[in-house]
């Protein structure tokens, strides 16, 4: 989804002020709440999700020279550039799901002809482990190989809930202090003047206790991997499980400093799910994964 999706929940809410304005019901009143539907639409359909498609770049007297991975730190969105040899870069694939772009960009290298780079916190052989080019994996989980990492599943979550927590006491701080002005002596507030302000302290509340409280927990098991979300640890819904044999899994991010993803290699293909990642890591070495780095990726 794009930004633009906000605009449009934005215009939505201030549906409320020719609905709620003192006074009859005129023309210009129905014209002022027709606009604002008219631009929620609008922006709620440029802010919807969809797939772009380009064209591979190509240029006169230039070959393809290799692939390079990247992206973008908040929100973490991974991508892969092709380097031409006349030294331009291109980007070909941009995607939120790093098994996705993983997945596509070993197909491209193959097609091109050309190596496929590291990044996003991890060397060569780990890529090649999790994409299944290294010869005969050794790594496999054992019986005992469960480990569970729990974190806020939205990028940049917890700065967001106590900017939101703190805008709502703002607002409600400022609109007690603007109503008790002397300017304002004697005057009864109206309706709209309490809504309003009423409004907007109830939505920063409702979002900030949200985001506050929202946790996520991926635990990962020989088997597949099972993903719960709770509010202050009451659960949200039934568990999300994926059965699939696990053959590897790794900690990915897109820049030094963002969250990232776990990306786990499996019998049915690469998967990923969203993790906090403080460094891009192998969670399976050959053999067992030892404590320290589970504690770690817990963390």
């Amino acid at each position: 989804m794009q930004p633009a999706l906000l605009g449009g929940l934005l215009f939505v809410a201030l549906e409320v002020v020719p609905l709620t304005a003192p006074g009859p019901v005129t023309p210009l009143r129905v014209v002022g709440f027709l606009l604002l539907l008219t631009l929620a639409v609008v922006f709620i359909a440029v802010g919807r999700s969809r797939a772009r498609s380009l064209p591979l770049p190509a240029r006169p007297g230039a070959s393809a020279l290799r692939l390079e991975l990247g992206g973008d730190e908040l929100p973490p969105t991974y991508r892969v550039t092709l380097v031409l040899d006349d030294g331009s870069r291109h980007t070909v694939l941009e995607a939120t799901d790093p098994a996705r772009v993983l997945d596509d960009a070993e197909h491209l290298a193959k097609v091109l002809g050309v190596p496929r780079g590291t990044g996003w916190g991890l060397d060569a052989t780990a890529l090649d482990e999790l994409v299944g080019t290294a010869p005969a994996p050794v790594k496999r989980f054992g019986p005992d190989d469960t480990f569970t990492l729990e974190h806020p599943p939205l990028a940049g979550q917890r700065p967001a809930a106590y900017t939101t927590l703190w805008a709502s006491a703002f607002v409600l701080v400022a609109s007690f202090v603007m109503s008790d002005g002397p300017e304002r002596k004697g005057l009864v507030p109206s309706t709209l003047s309490l809504v309003l302000p009423g409004l907007g302290v109830l939505v920063l509340l409702v979002i900030g206790l949200w985001l506050l409280g929202l946790r996520e927990s991926v635990t990962l098991t020989p088997t597949g991997l099972t993903r719960r979300r709770s509010w202050f640890r009451h659960e949200l819904s039934a568990p999300e499980t994926r059965v699939a044999r696990v053959l590897g899994a790794a900690l990915v991010r897109p820049g030094a400093r963002s969250d990232g993803h776990l990306l786990v290699a499996s019998d049915a293909g690469l998967m990923s799910v969203p993790a906090s990642a403080p460094v891009g890591a192998n969670l399976l070495e050959r053999g067992r994964v030892p404590v320290s780095a589970a504690e770690r990726a817990a963390e």
